[in-house]
């Protein structure tokens, strides 16, 4: 009776769950702080937008229905032209193709450059990672683009290897054995269109199960887990999914920054938020949206689908233009300067925007003082490397305006000269016109730059004087100068990616660059953690030493010689090159010359044997007597033994069925 009620119950149970999860969400619940999922996606695609617009920008906007401004048309193509289209990297291509479909430009063609088949068929070297072979997989579907028919580079290639590093824990990792949240989340997503292979949809059940009450601790991997259920068609809303308390969606809300960002972790010293995390978030408040919506698949998914049709659009009136005389001098020796050029401008154009037209953002660095823009860094002469107060002015018409440079507007007649000041403070630095704020130089930064793989240039090491607002990059840029390092992005998105010729990923596939300020790792950018007095920077390559080829008539890394058991007189011998670090496989192609051997460890000495000899048999009397008594012990206590266990192991049954 009592199990047949048991049976009635559940079955009852299943009917209701079913029920109340077919019945379809037609709006996000509305979290304690009023977050309400429309106004909030439309504030963060907007400030995301103001604050780096990039390829993911350009993604927000076509799926908002905005418009993408013609500077980063002109700027990515100008990117895809700079190196011809040969990448050396999957995400870097993947990236190009997806933010040129968004913003609506053929890839096929960009100056003659079709993107498609350089996709195609890039070498295979350069898909190292999971993340290169989920964009590049997510770049072919952004537009729906047909393959070439000899494609190397196909969709169900990319499709298998996913499958290939789908673990058996339920997720994916970006490299290792240990699922990673922000993986699986985005990894889901670009497999969406393909569950209709099993398996395909049993690999994407696998992930949905791997985020079933899963803590995940950062913002970044609770915004892709999002991603990845809406894309395949789950409510992210669903209580399994929660987090903090909160459902998923919900829960991305609580990691809004006070200005305006999203944060990477709650608790994190510095409160404010960052473009990256931003930009996770953003993109799962716009894959909850989606799904909400009714649509299938990702929001990469036929981003081409808003410009298929397109519409003869009325052209709009032509702007009046002007010619403004732009010119760049230093007062330090500088490649590239002195510079002059005569721009083409627009009304509304600015001091900044004839800048980027005469040099290319990615040779300028800004950063922020009291809320204001400033140059610090043109074509890597950076303010505050050639003397605390050294830095950027610019004046119009010989007067310095009282306004940050993308403030400063232009008019017909105008003359705009940039100078870099050395060795004193510029005459009168208005706000945004350069750093030259200063404290006393009593206080120093030690900076130090180290390496795991050798280099003959590192380590180097240094004191510098403490300037206001410095950061870790510019304690790198003081250490190692500005012409010997690559970076990406500025203020909360520069990335260090090559440190005097050791860069990212040449090293094993993780390798790259890290700093820490006092013994720790921050959670965000060198371009904008500022130092304080008398911190200590350390800069570290982070790599696998390449193994020794044997070449030039090397011994090619061979081990000490094996220790010889029989006679500690003989030598060793050595064995083949050893493997490197990272296990690549490749040996030295001689064999090391070992040492001499040494007698084994554990040969006993003849006075050793000796005593050894003295005490056998008192040891082995011992050993009777002991097994003699504890047989008889044993005998005595084998019912309680019996009962206990069984005891004991029924209560262990009990424990393993309880939740």
């Amino acid at each position: 009776m009592k199990k047949n009620m048991f049976s009635l119950l559940l079955a009852v149970a299943l009917f209701v769950s079913t029920a109340l999860g077919a019945i379809p969400v037609q709006q996000v619940a509305t979290a304690a702080g009023g977050f309400d999922l429309k106004s909030e996606l439309n504030r963060v695609v907007t400030t995301y937008s103001a604050k780096s617009y990039d390829d993911w920008a350009a993604v927000a906007d076509n799926i908002s229905g905005k418009q993408i401004p013609d500077s980063y048309i002109q700027k990515a193509k100008a990117g895809v032209i700079s190196v011809q289209g040969n990448y050396d990297k999957g995400t870097d291509i993947a990236k190009a193709i997806i933010g040129l479909t968004a913003a609506g430009v053929d890839i096929t063609n960009v100056d003659g450059i079709n993107l498609i088949e350089k996709a195609a068929y890039l070498d295979k070297q350069y898909l190292e990672l999971t993340n290169d072979y989920i964009y590049m997989l997510i770049a072919f579907d952004s537009g729906k683009y047909k393959l070439p028919d000899n494609a190397t580079i196909t969709r169900q290639f990319l499709v298998n290897k996913l499958l290939q590093f789908k673990l058996d824990k339920g997720g994916w990792p970006l490299f290792g054995s240990e699922p990673n949240p922000d993986m699986t989340g985005i990894i889901m997503a670009g497999l969406a269109p393909y569950m209709d292979q099993p398996a395909v949809s049993d690999a994407v059940y696998g992930g949905n199960k791997f985020f079933q009450n899963k803590a995940i601790a950062d913002s970044n991997g609770a915004a892709m887990a999002v991603i990845g259920l809406a894309s395949t068609g789950t409510d992210a809303t669903t209580a399994f999914y929660n987090q903090d308390g909160k459902n998923a969606v919900d829960n991305l809300y609580s990691y809004l920054g006070p200005n305006g960002l999203y944060k990477w972790k709650k608790t994190q010293a510095n409160g404010n938020g960052n473009s990256m995390s931003t930009k996770d978030v953003m993109f799962a408040y716009l894959s909850y949206q989606r799904y909400i919506d009714g649509k299938n698949n990702s929001f990469f998914y036929d981003l081409k689908a808003r410009y298929n049709p397109t519409p003869e659009q009325p052209k709009p009136p032509q702007q009046a233009t002007f010619n403004v005389p732009v010119s760049i001098t230093s007062d330090k020796t500088w490649d590239g300067f002195p510079l002059n050029g005569t721009l083409t401008l627009k009304e509304g154009d600015t001091v900044d925007t004839a800048l980027i037209k005469l040099v290319g953002t990615e040779n300028i660095t800004y950063k922020s003082f009291d809320g204001m823009k400033y140059v610090a860094g043109i074509k890597g002469l950076q303010a505050g490397a050639n003397g605390s107060s050294s830095g950027w002015t610019y004046t119009v018409n010989g007067e310095f305006p009282p306004v940050a440079v993308d403030q400063a507007t232009l008019k017909a007649g105008d003359v705009v000269k940039w100078n870099y000041v050395v060795g004193q403070k510029p005459g009168t630095p208005p706000p945004g016109n350069g750093s030259g704020v200063t404290v006393p130089d009593t206080q120093k930064i030690q900076v130090s730059v180290i390496t795991e793989v050798p280099h003959p240039a590192l380590p180097m090491n240094n004191q510098q004087n403490y300037r206001t607002n410095m950061t870790a990059y510019d304690a790198l840029v003081g250490v190692a100068g500005a012409d010997n390092i690559t970076a990406k992005g500025s203020d909360d998105t520069l990335y260090v990616s090559c440190v005097v010729g050791l860069c990212e990923r040449k090293n094993g596939p993780m390798s790259g660059w890290t700093y820490t300020v006092n013994g720790v790792t921050p959670d965000y950018s060198a371009g904008v953690y500022v130092l304080k007095q008398n911190d200590v920077v350390i800069w570290k390559y982070n790599g696998t030493p390449p193994a020794n080829n044997g070449s030039d008539g090397s011994n090619g890394g061979g081990s000490v010689g094996q220790p010889n058991t029989g006679n500690p007189t003989a030598p060793g011998t050595g064995t083949a090159g050893n493997e490197s670090a990272g296990k690549d496989n490749r040996k030295g192609n001689t064999s090391g010359n070992g040492t001499a051997g040494t007698a084994p460890q554990l040969a006993i000495k003849e006075t050793e044997q000796t005593q050894v000899l003295t005490l056998l048999p008192m040891l082995l009397l011992s050993i009777f007597l002991n097994i003699a008594i504890g047989i008889k012990y044993l005998h005595g206590q084998r019912k309680l033994s019996l009962v206990q266990n069984n005891s004991a192991s029924l209560k262990e049954q009990k424990t393993k069925q309880e939740p």
